[in-house]
Protein backbone atom coordinates (compact mmCIF):
# COMPACT_ATOMS: atom_id res chain seq x y z
CA UNK A 1 0.00 0.00 0.00
CA UNK A 2 1.53 3.26 -1.15
CA UNK A 3 1.69 5.98 1.47
CA UNK A 4 0.45 10.04 1.07
CA UNK A 5 2.78 12.75 2.04
CA UNK A 6 0.39 13.11 4.81
CA UNK A 7 1.63 10.01 6.42
CA UNK A 8 5.19 10.72 6.45
CA UNK A 9 4.97 14.03 8.70
CA UNK A 10 5.86 13.57 12.45
CA UNK A 11 3.10 13.87 14.63
CA UNK A 12 2.73 15.90 17.27
CA UNK A 13 4.78 15.41 20.36
CA UNK A 14 3.39 15.63 23.31
CA UNK A 15 4.73 17.25 26.52
CA UNK A 16 4.65 15.32 29.85
CA UNK A 17 0.94 15.32 31.27
CA UNK A 18 -0.30 17.03 28.09
CA UNK A 19 -3.17 16.44 25.85
CA UNK A 20 -2.36 18.36 22.94
CA UNK A 21 0.85 18.45 21.43
CA UNK A 22 3.86 21.17 21.71
CA UNK A 23 3.60 23.23 18.26
CA UNK A 24 6.35 26.36 18.52
CA UNK A 25 5.63 27.79 15.41
CA UNK A 26 4.60 27.71 11.74
CA UNK A 27 7.87 25.44 10.38
CA UNK A 28 6.77 23.06 12.80
CA UNK A 29 2.66 23.18 11.98
CA UNK A 30 3.30 22.74 8.44
CA UNK A 31 5.28 19.59 9.62
CA UNK A 32 3.32 18.08 11.91
CA UNK A 33 0.91 15.07 11.72
CA UNK A 34 -2.27 15.50 13.38
CA UNK A 35 -4.81 12.73 13.44
CA UNK A 36 -8.01 13.39 14.90
CA UNK A 37 -7.51 10.73 18.07
CA UNK A 38 -5.23 13.18 19.24
CA UNK A 39 -7.51 15.60 20.00
CA UNK A 40 -10.26 13.08 21.89
CA UNK A 41 -9.53 13.91 25.52
CA UNK A 42 -8.90 17.50 24.62
CA UNK A 43 -12.71 17.75 23.21
CA UNK A 44 -13.36 16.07 26.49
CA UNK A 45 -11.95 18.28 28.48
CA UNK A 46 -13.74 21.65 26.57
CA UNK A 47 -17.02 19.86 26.98
CA UNK A 48 -17.21 18.77 31.05
CA UNK A 49 -15.64 22.48 31.55
CA UNK A 50 -18.53 24.10 29.96
CA UNK A 51 -21.12 21.91 30.43
CA UNK A 52 -21.57 20.83 26.52
CA UNK A 53 -21.97 17.61 24.82
CA UNK A 54 -20.55 16.61 21.40
CA UNK A 55 -22.54 13.97 19.66
CA UNK A 56 -21.64 12.23 16.83
CA UNK A 57 -17.82 14.36 16.49
CA UNK A 58 -16.22 14.58 13.18
CA UNK A 59 -13.21 16.54 11.91
CA UNK A 60 -14.06 19.18 9.12
CA UNK A 61 -12.02 18.22 5.86
CA UNK A 62 -10.99 22.14 5.18
CA UNK A 63 -9.20 25.00 7.24
CA UNK A 64 -6.02 26.11 8.57
CA UNK A 65 -6.81 25.16 12.01
CA UNK A 66 -8.35 21.83 13.34
CA UNK A 67 -11.92 22.05 13.54
CA UNK A 68 -14.83 19.41 14.62
CA UNK A 69 -18.01 19.25 14.21
CA UNK A 70 -20.58 17.59 16.59
CA UNK A 71 -24.58 17.87 15.82
CA UNK A 72 -24.36 21.49 17.55
CA UNK A 73 -21.32 22.86 18.10
CA UNK A 74 -18.10 23.58 16.41
CA UNK A 75 -14.69 23.34 17.78
CA UNK A 76 -11.69 25.29 16.71
CA UNK A 77 -8.18 24.21 17.88
CA UNK A 78 -6.03 27.39 17.20
CA UNK A 79 -2.06 26.32 18.08
CA UNK A 80 -0.11 28.92 20.33
CA UNK A 81 1.45 30.70 17.79
CA UNK A 82 -1.92 31.58 16.49
CA UNK A 83 -3.12 33.74 19.91
CA UNK A 84 -3.82 36.65 18.84
CA UNK A 85 -6.32 35.42 15.54
CA UNK A 86 -7.99 33.08 18.03
CA UNK A 87 -8.81 36.33 20.32
CA UNK A 88 -9.71 38.66 17.37
CA UNK A 89 -12.26 36.06 16.14
CA UNK A 90 -13.74 35.83 19.06
CA UNK A 91 -14.13 39.67 19.36
CA UNK A 92 -15.39 39.78 16.17
CA UNK A 93 -17.79 36.80 16.41
CA UNK A 94 -19.42 38.47 18.89
CA UNK A 95 -19.07 42.12 17.77
CA UNK A 96 -21.24 41.06 14.52
CA UNK A 97 -23.86 38.86 16.07
CA UNK A 98 -27.08 39.48 14.63
CA UNK A 99 -25.92 42.51 12.67
CA UNK A 100 -25.46 40.96 8.92
CA UNK A 101 -28.76 39.71 8.24
CA UNK A 102 -27.49 36.38 7.77
CA UNK A 103 -26.37 33.26 10.21
CA UNK A 104 -23.23 33.54 12.33
CA UNK A 105 -21.30 31.07 14.38
CA UNK A 106 -22.60 32.47 17.97
CA UNK A 107 -19.65 31.86 20.60
CA UNK A 108 -20.18 29.74 23.31
CA UNK A 109 -17.15 29.42 25.40
CA UNK A 110 -13.43 30.24 24.94
CA UNK A 111 -10.58 28.86 26.11
CA UNK A 112 -7.15 27.15 26.55
CA UNK A 113 -5.53 24.09 26.76
CA UNK A 114 -1.89 22.88 27.10
CA UNK A 115 -0.81 26.27 25.14
CA UNK A 116 -3.88 25.81 22.62
CA UNK A 117 -6.76 28.34 22.29
CA UNK A 118 -10.17 26.94 21.56
CA UNK A 119 -13.60 28.40 20.45
CA UNK A 120 -16.70 26.59 20.44
CA UNK A 121 -19.37 28.30 18.02
CA UNK A 122 -22.92 26.89 16.96
CA UNK A 123 -23.23 25.64 13.86
CA UNK A 124 -24.62 27.44 11.00
CA UNK A 125 -26.75 24.83 8.82
CA UNK A 126 -26.45 24.36 5.28
CA UNK A 127 -23.29 23.54 2.99
CA UNK A 128 -19.92 25.19 1.72
CA UNK A 129 -20.38 27.26 -1.38
CA UNK A 130 -17.76 25.54 -2.38
CA UNK A 131 -19.28 22.00 -1.76
CA UNK A 132 -22.44 23.23 -4.53
CA UNK A 133 -20.28 25.50 -7.14
CA UNK A 134 -19.80 23.11 -10.26
CA UNK A 135 -23.75 22.52 -10.05
CA UNK A 136 -24.53 26.32 -9.50
CA UNK A 137 -26.68 27.63 -12.69
CA UNK A 138 -25.71 31.40 -14.07
CA UNK A 139 -28.72 32.79 -11.91
CA UNK A 140 -27.82 31.19 -8.73
CA UNK A 141 -24.33 32.36 -9.22
CA UNK A 142 -25.02 35.68 -9.67
CA UNK A 143 -27.56 35.72 -6.92
CA UNK A 144 -25.09 34.47 -4.59
CA UNK A 145 -22.65 36.79 -5.78
CA UNK A 146 -25.08 39.16 -5.17
CA UNK A 147 -25.75 38.33 -1.78
CA UNK A 148 -22.63 38.05 -0.76
CA UNK A 149 -21.38 41.84 -1.88
CA UNK A 150 -24.49 42.57 0.53
CA UNK A 151 -23.02 41.21 3.23
CA UNK A 152 -19.95 42.73 2.78
CA UNK A 153 -21.61 46.36 2.59
CA UNK A 154 -22.84 45.04 6.11
CA UNK A 155 -20.27 44.23 7.29
CA UNK A 156 -17.88 47.52 6.20
CA UNK A 157 -20.78 49.69 8.12
CA UNK A 158 -20.78 48.05 11.35
CA UNK A 159 -18.78 50.21 13.72
CA UNK A 160 -15.49 49.77 15.26
CA UNK A 161 -16.28 51.06 18.36
CA UNK A 162 -15.45 47.72 20.92
CA UNK A 163 -13.11 45.70 18.70
CA UNK A 164 -10.33 46.95 20.77
CA UNK A 165 -7.30 46.29 17.91
CA UNK A 166 -8.59 43.70 15.89
CA UNK A 167 -5.98 42.01 13.57
CA UNK A 168 -2.64 44.30 12.86
CA UNK A 169 -2.79 47.75 11.91
CA UNK A 170 -3.71 48.56 8.53
CA UNK A 171 -0.81 50.32 8.04
CA UNK A 172 1.76 48.03 8.88
CA UNK A 173 -0.02 45.21 7.70
CA UNK A 174 -0.16 46.53 4.16
CA UNK A 175 3.52 47.40 4.37
CA UNK A 176 3.85 43.44 5.16
CA UNK A 177 2.06 42.33 2.66
CA UNK A 178 3.64 44.32 -0.15
CA UNK A 179 7.19 43.01 1.07
CA UNK A 180 5.36 39.09 1.30
CA UNK A 181 3.57 39.41 -1.38
CA UNK A 182 6.05 38.36 -4.42
CA UNK A 183 7.55 35.49 -1.71
CA UNK A 184 3.67 34.37 -1.47
CA UNK A 185 3.13 34.06 -5.13
CA UNK A 186 6.24 32.36 -5.69
CA UNK A 187 5.62 29.65 -3.04
CA UNK A 188 2.16 29.41 -4.65
CA UNK A 189 3.50 28.43 -7.97
CA UNK A 190 3.99 31.70 -10.37
CA UNK A 191 6.61 31.45 -12.79
CA UNK A 192 9.95 33.60 -12.75
CA UNK A 193 8.82 35.68 -15.42
CA UNK A 194 5.90 36.49 -13.98
CA UNK A 195 7.24 36.85 -10.55
CA UNK A 196 9.91 39.60 -12.26
CA UNK A 197 7.08 41.84 -13.20
CA UNK A 198 4.90 42.24 -9.73
CA UNK A 199 7.00 45.06 -8.11
CA UNK A 200 5.34 46.83 -11.16
CA UNK A 201 1.52 45.33 -10.45
CA UNK A 202 2.12 46.71 -6.87
CA UNK A 203 2.94 50.29 -7.90
CA UNK A 204 -0.97 51.56 -7.11
CA UNK A 205 -0.04 50.56 -3.53
CA UNK A 206 3.01 53.02 -3.49
CA UNK A 207 1.94 55.68 -1.72
CA UNK A 208 1.16 53.40 1.38
CA UNK A 209 -2.22 52.70 2.96
CA UNK A 210 -5.18 54.27 3.57
CA UNK A 211 -5.95 55.52 7.39
CA UNK A 212 -9.04 56.93 7.78
CA UNK A 213 -12.57 55.44 6.46
CA UNK A 214 -11.43 52.14 7.53
CA UNK A 215 -13.68 49.08 8.18
CA UNK A 216 -14.09 45.93 9.76
CA UNK A 217 -13.20 42.87 7.16
CA UNK A 218 -13.38 39.67 6.81
CA UNK A 219 -10.18 39.26 5.46
CA UNK A 220 -10.64 35.86 3.59
CA UNK A 221 -14.08 35.32 2.19
CA UNK A 222 -13.73 32.61 -0.24
CA UNK A 223 -16.11 29.86 -1.41
CA UNK A 224 -15.23 27.66 1.91
CA UNK A 225 -16.50 30.39 4.14
CA UNK A 226 -20.46 31.18 2.78
CA UNK A 227 -23.00 28.68 3.71
CA UNK A 228 -25.91 28.02 1.48
CA UNK A 229 -29.29 26.99 1.41
CA UNK A 230 -31.75 25.07 -1.25
CA UNK A 231 -35.11 27.44 -0.87
CA UNK A 232 -37.37 27.23 -3.62
CA UNK A 233 -35.18 25.27 -5.64
CA UNK A 234 -32.03 27.67 -5.86
CA UNK A 235 -29.53 27.70 -3.69
CA UNK A 236 -29.39 30.52 -1.34
CA UNK A 237 -26.59 32.41 0.85
CA UNK A 238 -27.61 32.08 4.63
CA UNK A 239 -24.56 32.32 6.57
CA UNK A 240 -20.75 33.55 6.85
CA UNK A 241 -18.23 31.27 8.69
CA UNK A 242 -14.23 31.83 10.03
CA UNK A 243 -13.71 35.39 11.15
CA UNK A 244 -9.62 34.42 11.98
CA UNK A 245 -8.74 35.92 9.60
CA UNK A 246 -10.30 39.88 10.09
CA UNK A 247 -8.47 43.35 10.52
CA UNK A 248 -9.75 46.76 9.82
CA UNK A 249 -8.67 48.13 6.69
CA UNK A 250 -9.83 49.62 3.17
CA UNK A 251 -13.66 47.67 2.40
CA UNK A 252 -11.95 46.89 -1.47
CA UNK A 253 -9.63 44.62 -0.26
CA UNK A 254 -12.57 42.21 1.58
CA UNK A 255 -13.20 42.09 -2.54
CA UNK A 256 -10.49 40.02 -3.58
CA UNK A 257 -11.24 36.76 -2.81
CA UNK A 258 -14.80 37.10 -3.77
CA UNK A 259 -13.90 38.33 -6.88
CA UNK A 260 -12.03 35.57 -7.17
CA UNK A 261 -13.73 32.29 -5.75
CA UNK A 262 -17.43 33.77 -6.29
CA UNK A 263 -18.08 36.09 -9.11
CA UNK A 264 -15.00 33.51 -10.99
CA UNK A 265 -14.65 35.99 -13.87
CA UNK A 266 -18.53 35.78 -15.28
CA UNK A 267 -19.23 39.40 -15.96
CA UNK A 268 -23.02 39.18 -14.53
CA UNK A 269 -21.62 37.70 -11.36
CA UNK A 270 -19.33 40.78 -10.89
CA UNK A 271 -21.66 43.43 -11.41
CA UNK A 272 -23.81 41.85 -8.79
CA UNK A 273 -21.38 41.17 -6.35
CA UNK A 274 -19.54 44.81 -6.95
CA UNK A 275 -22.76 46.96 -7.31
CA UNK A 276 -24.19 45.17 -3.87
CA UNK A 277 -20.74 46.33 -2.21
CA UNK A 278 -21.04 49.54 -3.81
CA UNK A 279 -17.74 49.47 -5.70
CA UNK A 280 -17.04 50.99 -8.64
CA UNK A 281 -14.41 49.01 -10.88
CA UNK A 282 -12.96 51.86 -13.03
CA UNK A 283 -9.81 52.22 -14.64
CA UNK A 284 -7.75 53.03 -11.32
CA UNK A 285 -10.04 50.85 -9.03
CA UNK A 286 -8.89 47.73 -11.24
CA UNK A 287 -5.61 48.82 -11.05
CA UNK A 288 -5.56 48.91 -7.08
CA UNK A 289 -8.00 45.92 -7.12
CA UNK A 290 -4.99 43.83 -8.73
CA UNK A 291 -2.07 45.37 -6.56
CA UNK A 292 -4.11 43.69 -3.53
CA UNK A 293 -4.90 40.68 -5.54
CA UNK A 294 -0.77 40.20 -5.97
CA UNK A 295 -0.18 40.91 -2.03
CA UNK A 296 -2.97 39.49 -0.66
CA UNK A 297 -1.84 36.88 2.17
CA UNK A 298 -3.47 33.30 0.71
CA UNK A 299 -4.48 34.11 -3.30
CA UNK A 300 -2.39 32.28 -5.20
CA UNK A 301 -2.38 33.93 -8.72
CA UNK A 302 -1.38 30.59 -10.37
CA UNK A 303 -4.04 28.98 -9.50
CA UNK A 304 -6.09 30.57 -11.90
CA UNK A 305 -3.60 31.05 -15.19
CA UNK A 306 -3.08 28.09 -17.39
CA UNK A 307 -0.03 25.69 -17.27
CA UNK A 308 2.55 27.72 -19.21
CA UNK A 309 1.62 31.21 -18.47
CA UNK A 310 2.56 33.81 -21.72
CA UNK A 311 4.38 37.35 -20.92
CA UNK A 312 1.29 39.08 -20.88
CA UNK A 313 -0.81 36.34 -18.33
CA UNK A 314 -1.26 39.22 -15.65
CA UNK A 315 -3.03 41.86 -18.00
CA UNK A 316 -5.41 39.21 -18.88
CA UNK A 317 -6.07 38.13 -15.28
CA UNK A 318 -6.62 41.54 -14.61
CA UNK A 319 -9.30 41.97 -17.06
CA UNK A 320 -10.98 39.09 -16.69
CA UNK A 321 -11.30 39.35 -12.82
CA UNK A 322 -10.80 43.47 -12.22
CA UNK A 323 -12.53 44.60 -15.58
CA UNK A 324 -13.65 48.60 -15.61
CA UNK A 325 -17.78 48.29 -15.80
CA UNK A 326 -17.94 52.10 -15.39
Amino acid sequence: MTRGPEANKPLGVLARGALLPVIDDEAAWAEARLPPRMFAAALAVVAARHGLVFEAVSRARHGSSPVFLSRRWAVKWVPPFWRREAEVEARCLSHIEGALALETPALEAFGALDGWTYLVTSRVEGVPLRSVFPTLTVRDQVGVAGACGALLARLHALPLAGLGDAGEGWAAYVAHRLAEGPRTQRAAGLSEHLLRRLPGWLDPLSGGASRSGLSLLHGDLHHEHLVLRAEGGRWVLKGLLDLGDALVGEAAYDLVTPAFYVACGRREAQRALFDAAGFRCDAAASARMMAWSVMHRYLGLAHFLPPNPGPLSLEVLQARYWPVLC
